[in-house]
C-alpha cells in the first residue's frame, strides 16, 4: 500500500536532461503488494527515464508474491512532455520471479494509461517465467509519443512474454506501435494462455505484429478469412472451434483499428456483420481460444471474395470449393 507519486526518476528537475540511476528507476521486490506507482489525477505521474537499465522492475524473487500493484499515468523512457526519447537502457518494465497480478496501466481516457517508448535498447514490457501469471497491460501507448501518433519506438519489442509467462492479457485499448522489432513477441512452449485482445498494433520491426516462436500460445493458427465484402462491412470463415475471433483494419498485415469480433461454432466456421463499412484499406483477424491463447494476425485480404461459400448445418461446417476445370480438383 505504498504510493510512489510525482516524482522526476533519472532526469533532470525539468524533466528534459538525463541525470540517470546506474542501474534501475523503480524496483518492487520480493513481497511488495498493493503499491501504486503514478496514476491518473493531475500530479501522479512519475516520469521514469534515463535510467542505466530498466525503468520499473517488478520481481518476486520466485516467490510469486509481488502482486496487486499498479503502474499507471508514468512516462518511461521519454521527457516530460512526451515527445522526444531519454532512454532507459535495459527497457520500460520487467516482470519476473513470480510477479503476478499486476496492472500496467487502466483507462487511457482518465490518463491511466504509462507511455512507454523510446526505451534503446530494451523492450518496452517485459514478462518471462512461470510464476509470472495474471498480470493485466492495458490502455497504454508503447513506442509512439504521447499522441498515440508519432514514432518513438522502443529498440526491440514493445510486449515480450518469454520462459513460460502464462496467463496474461495485453489489452484493451494499447497502442503497440513503431517499435524495431515485432510488436508482441512470445516465445517458448510454456508460454501459453495470454491474450491479445482489442489494441491497436501496426508499423512495428518487419510489419510483425504478434509472433509466437518455439510453441508460445500453443502455435495457435490465425483464422481464415474466405467471404469477405469489406464495403459492406461483412467477413466469414472458419477458425478454432468455439474461438473468439477479433478484426481489424490495416494497410498491411497488423492491425492497426479494431472493428468487432465474432465467435465461432462447434465447427470453428464463424461470419462477422458489421453493418457498415469496414476501413481497411485490407482486413486481418486473430483467434483466441477457450484456454486464452491469441493466434498471430492472419494474411490480409480487400475488396470482395465470394469464391468460397460456408455451409452450416447443425452446427457443423465445411468449405465447399467449386472448380473452374478438373485439374483444379487437385
Amino acid at each position: 500500500d505504498n504510493l510512489i507519486l510525482g516524482n522526476r526518476i533519472g532526469t533532470t528537475a525539468n524533466g528534459s536532461g538525463d541525470l540517470g540511476n546506474v542501474r534501475h528507476g523503480v524496483v518492487l521486490y520480493n513481497g511488495v503488494q498493493g503499491t501504486e506507482v503514478g496514476g491518473g489525477t493531475a500530479g501522479e505521474a512519475n516520469l521514469i527515464s534515463g535510467n542505466g537499465d530498466r525503468g520499473v522492475v517488478i520481481d518476486g524473487n520466485g516467490g510469486a508474491t509481488t502482486i496487486n500493484n499498479t503502474i499507471a499515468g508514468n512516462y518511461i523512457g521519454t521527457n516530460f512532455a512526451g515527445t522526444s526519447s531519454i532512454a532507459n537502457t535495459g527497457g520500460g518494465i520487467h516482470f519476473f520471479g513470480g510477479a503476478s497480478n499486476n496492472l500496467i496501466g487502466g483507462d487511457r481516457s482518465a490518463a491511466e494509461g504509462n507511455l512507454i517508448s523510446g526505451n534503446n535498447p530494451g523492450v518496452g514490457i517485459h514478462i518471462e517465467d512461470s510464476n509470472s501469471d495474471g498480470n493485466i497491460i492495458r490502455g497504454n501507448l508503447l513506442g509512439t509519443d504521447v499522441a498515440g501518433t508519432a514514432q518513438l519506438g522502443n529498440e526491440n519489442s514493445g510486449v515480450v512474454l518469454v520462459e513460460g509467462a502464462n496467463g496474461n492479457i495485453i489489452g484493451p485499448d494499447n497502442i503497440i506501435a513503431h517499435n524495431s522489432a515485432p510488436g508482441i513477441f512470445l516465445y517458448g512452449k510454456g508460454t501459453v494462455n495470454n491474450t491479445i485482445t482489442r489494441n491497436s498494433i501496426h508499423d512495428n520491426g518487419d510489419r510483425r505484429g504478434i509472433e509466437q516462436q518455439v510453441g508460445a500460445n500453443t502455435k495457435l493458427i490465425f483464422p481464415s478469412l474466405l467471404d469477405f465484402d469489406l464495403p459492406a462491412g461483412t467477413v466469414a470463415g472458419v477458425t478454432c472451434s468455439n474461438c473468439t475471433v477479433e478484426f481489424f483494419s490495416d494497410d498491411g498485415w497488423d492491425g492497426a483499428v479494431y472493428e468487432g469480433f465474432g465467435v465461432a461454432d462447434g465447427g470453428g466456421a464463424f461470419t462477422f456483420e458489421k453493418g457498415v463499412a469496414l476501413l481497411g484499406p485490407q482486413v486481418t483477424a486473430t483467434a483466441t481460444d477457450l484456454e486464452g491463447n491469441t493466434s498471430p494476425f492472419s494474411p490480409p485480404v480487400l475488396g470482395t471474395s465470394r469464391s468460397l461459400t460456408l455451409l452450416q448445418s447443425n452446427h457443423l461446417a465445411r468449405t465447399q470449393i467449386k472448380p473452374r476445370h478438373a485439374e483444379d480438383n487437385a
